[in-house]
């Protein structure tokens, strides 16, 4: 079996291999930045205490990135990376207090195996940001109701807070610490200690800003997400519903349990359980109640749930599993077979999926859209027609819109999104009529004619259609000048 000092040793050239892995792929391979990359960028340039869809902390980390990286996308994948090599580096640390380092080390590196913990993580967008939040939230309960030290359960409501600035659905991961307090007479004896209140008034202290937003914002965000839900129709469809997405999430996690039940001893030669029950018990409690609760959600309401918002949501599942089977490296070259195939394949994949979508019949990906470009040519139609005033202000959706502000080549513009304060708080109408803005839109897929955003906004005293090319196809962009007329 594999020492505890090569286990550490292994770790880090694991966590780090795939730290560095994952800014430079994208950046290689990537001509342009994701989706929910250039809309967070879109919000975070604002420094929002919330946005019309997510709460801001996605936005924070991605607007600090940029800050530090100078508008590099290499520096944009370091947030995704980091956060992955964060998730490791907790599991890593609350793994060695269920099992010996090498079962740590197993349950740690056979994530590296689920497309949630490769492919997906450049993408970085609030299930990212949940990830790392998860693993530290549940090991330093562990912490607090072990040790009951303050400033464990301090950080832990530091955390939690944290995690519901991620995302509203980090509540599935309180409530499954919350199921297993119920449960366990352990962990209700902490109840009898001053730690777990601190920790709630800690929590509360960091989430309530961004809930007094909310309410200001006559909740915004829960809007956008009723809009957004599709419900089953009766009770049949339902519970389909909800298995269809639970069989969704079973095959997300199958590579990390064929690797970890290739891996796995029928003796317990040399490999350390979980020796405390409480603590395996929460094991479970970690890697299945989420899901389970998510589950149970959409067969009650017939909610529609998606399968990458089960992203977040596993990073226990290999823990868990190698504790219960005894897992070990050193005894099945075919599992170390398996995990080094997947971990190939993931980076391979992207290339893939980037380079040759459209060879293999595809659409393009957005990572090859002509975001720079784009950029370019608004930034120039606008300091033509402005006789060289400096762009501050875009008009347009996270998508065109967020691609102007992002990649324009002087100074960084903010986006009002579609026009609306409401959606984009950071720019007021009256900064429009100070300093004019560049409205943006797609002529194809929302019409040719000049939005109404854009005309409530200001005179249009310039227009200009833009065609640039796209995988196989080209695409189009319309430009318009509103509010400032040339001097």
């Amino acid at each position: 079996m594999i020492r505890a000092d090569n286990a550490v040793v292994r770790f880090w050239i694991f966590a780090l291999g795939q730290f560095f892995i994952w800014i430079v792929v994208p950046s290689i391979v990537f001509r342009n930045l994701p989706l929910d990359v250039v809309e967070g960028l879109g919000w975070g340039h604002g420094w929002p205490s919330g946005t019309y869809k997510h709460p801001p902390l996605q936005a924070w980390i991605l607007e600090l990135a940029a800050i530090i990286g100078g508008r590099h996308d290499s520096a944009i994948y370091a947030a995704g990376a980091g956060s992955l090599l964060l998730t490791y580096w907790a599991l890593w640390r609350f793994g060695r207090m269920v099992v010996a380092p090498p079962v740590a080390l197993v349950g740690v590196m056979a994530l590296a195996s689920c497309f949630y913990f490769a492919t997906t993580i450049p993408e970085f967008n609030p299930n990212v940001v949940q990830m790392p939040l998860y693993v530290l939230c549940g090991w330093l309960f562990w912490r607090g109701v072990q040790n009951d030290r303050l400033y464990d359960w301090l950080l832990f409501g530091f955390c939690a807070g944290l995690g519901m600035l991620g995302k509203y659905s980090f509540a599935f991961m309180l409530l499954s610490i919350g199921g297993f307090i119920l449960i366990d007479a352990k962990a209700r004896a902490a109840l009898r200690r001053p730690g777990p209140y601190l920790a709630l008034i800690v929590g509360v202290a960091v989430f309530a800003p961004h809930f007094a937003w909310m309410v200001q914002h006559n909740w915004l965000p829960l809007h956008y997400a009723q809009s957004r839900t599709h419900y089953a129709d009766g009770i049949v469809m339902a519970l389909a519903q909800a298995a269809k997405f639970f069989l969704g999430q079973m095959l997300a996690i199958f590579p990390v349990l064929l690797v970890l039940w290739l891996a796995r001893t029928r003796s317990g030669s040399g490999v350390q359980l979980a020796k405390d029950a409480s603590l395996r018990r929460y094991l479970t409690f970690l890697a299945w109640g989420p899901v389970a609760l998510i589950v149970l959600l959409s067969a009650v309401t017939g909610a529609q749930m998606r399968d990458m918002w089960g992203m977040g949501l596993w990073v226990f599942i290999g823990l868990w599993a190698a504790e219960r089977w005894r897992s070990d490296w050193d005894r099945s070259a075919l599992a170390r077979g398996v995990l080094l195939l997947a971990m190939l394949a993931m980076p391979v994949a992207v290339w893939l999926g980037a380079s040759h979508s459209v060879s293999f019949g595809f659409r393009p990906w957005r990572t090859e859209f002509p975001g720079r470009q784009l950029a370019a040519e608004a930034e120039a139609f606008w300091r033509e027609q402005t006789r060289g005033t400096p762009l501050k202000i875009v008009l347009g959706d996270s998508w065109y819109g967020g691609n102007i502000a992002w990649y324009a080549p002087s100074i960084r513009p903010q986006l009002m999104i579609n026009g609306n304060a409401a959606y984009s708080p950071w720019v007021a109408y009256a900064d429009v009529a100070r300093h004019g803005a560049l409205a943006v839109w797609d002529p194809d897929g929302g019409g040719a004619a000049t939005p109404d955003w854009a005309l409530r906004l200001g005179q249009i005293t310039a227009i200009k259609t833009v065609t640039l090319p796209y995988g196989n196809k080209q695409i189009r962009a319309r430009l318009a000048v509103v509010g400032r007329k040339a001097q």
